[in-house]
């Protein structure tokens, strides 16, 4: 894991002083990019997946209903592991950065996947679905 790590672009910062111009881009314009995705999936995600995937009367009509339940469980265990790697993580850049390098463009991809879905029968579909979306909102921001 550490080489992995070894492999991210070092940190430009030098000092334990934080300027405005860091503040600017680390605290507002960084994560307006993940804020602005999530607004815009949070809106639309839910009438693709009934009104363009169709899905709504799969499983007579629960998936829609049993698949957001199942992120949540799915989320809490992925929060416990991942806080315990993160805090195992040891890196001159510190705990966390490492994650949130590797997980810019992973987020990326799977935003992609999450309206890339397959042409094939609606059992395929749903966990394509299940996937991309468990993919895109577990990935730390």
């Amino acid at each position: 894991m550490e080489r992995l790590f070894k492999r991210l672009p070092a940190s430009r910062i030098r000092t334990d002083h934080v300027t405005a111009k860091e503040k600017w881009l680390g605290y507002l314009i960084g994560p307006a990019g993940a804020l602005l995705l999530n607004a815009v999936l949070a809106t639309y995600l839910n009438v693709y997946y009934t009104d363009v995937l169709n899905l709504t009367p799969l499983w007579g009509g629960l998936f829609l209903t049993i698949f957001p339940i199942i992120s949540k469980v799915i989320d809490a265990i992925t929060n416990i592991v991942m806080g315990q790697i993160i805090d195992r993580t040891r890196t001159k850049e510190g705990k966390a950065r490492p994650w949130l390098l590797l997980s810019a463009p992973l987020i990326t991809v799977t935003a992609i996947l999450l309206f890339t879905v397959p042409n094939a029968s609606d059992t395929v579909k749903a966990i394509w679905v299940m996937i991309s979306y468990n993919l895109f909102h577990r990935l730390p921001r």
